[in-house]
């Protein structure tokens, strides 16, 4: 393919200086001249199966060879085959100096960052409504201030999403900042059309948006009156910002890959219908927009290399024309780029194995993860299989939810479960007559037989309230009779001193929806005063509301795997767990030493075992969630939860049976014991939510139990409890000798 010299070819002579004079292209990370670097392993597929847990074309991708060997797509011009893209943030108030470390010892064309989430989307939202010059991320400002000299001295283009709400303000700061320092010529562009808060007020919409993942949940019928609305949109409006000279570009609610999607376009001047180099792309933003997550950072195998988990490093991602992406990070700073640091980072906050996003959807049933032979901290990720992308963006709209407020007690000692008792019959007591719209009183850690200290015998009981109107939630009403109450409680009382977490402050809720793309005007103000339009995109496909779920086709008897032992599930599987607004996602995965273990991974992680794992915090009384699975062969601003975004480690620590050849490759050994199922736990793996079923349970010829569930009694979990009263022993049985049957009134039964 021959392409004309254009202004991109130009200004990449400005992207290749090293302070030393020595082509930036000429050496990786660490120092090791890419042509060393040549070689490859036998594919190793990404072997991993991922769980969606809900709250209410094809083109062949050949192998992959070197990206910088002679099979790489070579031009007339003379430029770098691959582009060197770093990422310096994860999210808002992520390391202050990672800006300062990726130039230093980065060694890149592109620094991104991601600095936003649903989370602090809310925030910004609090805060422009209070000032409407703020909205925007002050860290990305700190940290330009301080580099933007070398930035500028370097070439180094730089591409952010820390616009956030107020896109429009940074940009002016930023411009300012450079004209201050004297860098008139530094082009600072600024990309449009996220804010999609005029919808709200347009009588042509109508507000006739369902909810993301409720169908019969209509946005003109939320019971909150929405003022702030943020669109995902695409990278196309980052290539036209770099096309134009931009050596800055700042975007607001861009997506998470965006950053790194444009840089790849604009350098490699894709087609619109290059689809798996696209792809190939957003998997590379995938992987770093996380930042030191795929350096080791919340990875579930930390342990292997605990003692490199200090000062992180962060992510680099070097993409060839094809897509096709090498992951390392920074010379300098701790942590380690591994294959399964890799599949944990690809299994994160993905929803099914089709990755949607505005420029273009990408097929990941089919991705290989390796590392480089000789060249350790380097993993070559292809295998990304690009389709159009959808006709509709996703959106979200944000309201004030009203306030919210907090207190925890602690309890230790004698007693724990009885003192516990007490302090809830006082606090239902004192808040029988309370407006709040939630409450919620939980308990967290467990108490500990003979502990050898006061803290080791400390659980805490948070108790968390959200009223809509201030005055509900008010001192008078939330603070100080839970303050009262320390002269009347339990023996042993003691609370968190920072008697702030109990004055309300205002939380905002979020709607998350999709949108017609025709709805967002996409823009570019290249400098004040000129803006150009970004056309959209030539072709879209419909795609499914619901992802495709599925148990494994050919699932292997899990006997057949040999003699099974009781240790807890992390010990054998990585994990891996994301939010997506209301969702959460998990994915497992084997590890990479041990590909093999994958088999018995499949036929034993099925829907069911997955609501066994989750124990009580899945059975929760709310019917309307849903379980998707699929294997993969190659809104948390206002949450309850302490641990919104956490799912993955808490499945990890379950004690299941595993066969025993696992159980000699355990991650971490130790002593394994047996477990004690009651009925609670083996009624969790059925689900009957319908009235008038028959339940029958035969377990070791003991007599047939019946009984009628009626409307109160559903769920064949509150059966069990119920015969647990009746003095029926807890089983010591393996799953293999208990017979359960599930049978309707008017039908033969199925086991």
């Amino acid at each position: 393919m021959i392409r004309t010299k254009s202004a991109r070819t130009r200004l990449r002579h400005r992207l290749g200086h090293s302070p030393d004079g020595v082509s930036a292209r000429g050496h990786n990370s660490d120092g090791v001249t890419p042509a060393a670097c040549c070689g490859n392993l036998p594919s190793k597929l990404l072997s991993q199966l991922l769980i969606n847990v809900f709250h209410p074309s094809k083109k062949t991708v050949p192998g992959t060879p070197n990206l910088l060997s002679s099979e790489a797509t070579t031009h007339t011009m003379t430029r770098p085959s691959t582009l060197r893209i770093g990422n310096i943030s994860a999210a808002t108030g992520d390391s202050a100096t990672s800006m300062e470390r990726m130039i230093k010892y980065g060694n890149v064309d592109f620094i991104t960052g991601d600095w936003l989430s649903e989370m602090n989307i809310a925030w910004n939202a609090i805060v422009k409504q209070q000032n409407p010059g703020a909205g925007y991320e002050k860290g990305f400002l700190d940290q330009l201030t301080s580099n933007l000299d070398e930035i500028v001295a370097r070439g180094i283009k730089v591409v952010t999403n820390a616009g956030a709400l107020n896109t429009t303000a940074l940009t002016r700061h930023v411009r300012e900042l450079c004209k201050s320092r004297g860098h008139d010529d530094v082009r600072v562009a600024a990309v449009l059309g996220d804010d999609v808060s005029y919808m709200i007020h347009d009588p042509e919409d109508g507000l006739d948006y369902t909810h993301l993942d409720h169908e019969t949940r209509k946005l003109a019928d939320w019971d909150l009156q929405p003022f702030c609305g943020a669109a995902y949109i695409g990278c196309k409006g980052i290539v036209a910002a770099l096309d134009s000279g931009a050596q800055i570009v700042i975007c607001g609610r861009c997506t998470d890959a965006s950053p790194v999607m444009g840089a790849a376009a604009w350098y490699f001047n894709w087609a619109e219908d290059d689809y798996d180099a696209w792809a190939g792309s957003l998997l590379a933003g995938h992987l770093i927009e996380c930042g030191a997550y795929v350096c080791g950072a919340n990875f579930s195998g930390f342990k292997d290399f605990m003692g490199e988990l200090v000062d992180l490093g962060f992510p680099i991602a070097e993409i060839d024309e094809r897509g096709r992406c090498v992951i390392t990070s920074t010379s300098a700073g701790g942590g380690r780029v591994t294959e399964d640091t890799v599949r944990a980072q690809i299994l994160y906050e993905l929803q099914g194995h089709l990755y949607l996003n505005p420029d273009v959807v990408a097929d990941l049933a089919h991705v290989q993860v390796k590392a480089e032979p000789g060249s350790p901290g380097r993993i070559r990720v292809s295998g990304a299989i690009g389709l159009p992308p959808p006709a509709t963006t996703k959106a979200m709209f944000a309201a004030p939810g009203g306030y919210q407020a907090e207190a925890t007690f602690y309890i230790n000692g004698l007693d724990i479960e009885a003192k516990e008792a007490m302090l809830r019959r006082q606090l239902d007591h004192i808040f029988k007559d309370s407006k709040f719209c939630k409450l919620s009183i939980e308990r967290y850690g467990s108490k500990t037989a003979d502990p050898e200290s006061q803290q080791a015998g400390t659980v805490f009981l948070r108790i968390f309230a959200q009223a809509r109107n201030l005055e509900d939630i008010s001192s008078r009403k939330f603070k100080d009779p839970i303050y009262a109450l320390r002269l009347q409680s339990y023996p042993g009382y003691h609370m968190n001193l920072d008697f702030r977490t109990m004055d309300p402050k205002p939380f905002m809720e979020i709607f998350p929806t999709v949108i017609p793309r025709n709805k967002i005007k996409n823009q570019v103000e290249i400098s004040p005063g000129q803006v150009i339009d970004i056309p959209p995109v030539k072709v879209t496909a419909t795609y499914p509301v619901e992802r495709p779920s599925y148990e494994t086709v050919n699932p292997v008897d899990l006997l057949s795997f040999g003699p099974t032992r009781s240790a807890p599930l992390g010990h054998v599987v990585h994990a891996r767990s994301g939010d997506k607004a209301d969702n959460s996602n998990i994915g497992f995965f084997s590890r990479s030493a041990y590909d093999d273990e994958y088999e018995w991974l499949k036929s034993y992680l099925t829907v069911s075992r997955l609501k066994l794992l989750l124990g009580d915090d899945w059975h929760r009384g709310d019917v309307t969630r849903r379980v998707e699975r699929v294997e993969f062969t190659g809104g948390i601003a206002s949450s309850d939860r302490i641990d919104g975004l956490v799912l993955g480690e808490r499945l990890d620590l379950e004690e299941q049976e595993v066969m025993t050849l696992l159980g000699k490759r355990e991650r971490h050994q130790g002593a394994v014991k047996s477990t004690t199922y009651t009925y609670t736990t083996w009624c969790r793996l059925i689900d009957i939510f319908e009235a008038n079923l028959v339940v029958l349970v035969q377990v070791c010829g003991w007599e047939t139990k019946q009984v009628i569930l009626g409307q109160r009694e559903q769920c064949g979990l509150i059966w069990f409890r119920l015969s647990l009263r009746r003095g029926w022993p807890s089983l010591a049985l393996s799953l293999r000798r208990i017979h359960v049957e599930v049978r309707g009134i008017n039908d033969d039964g199925i086991t």
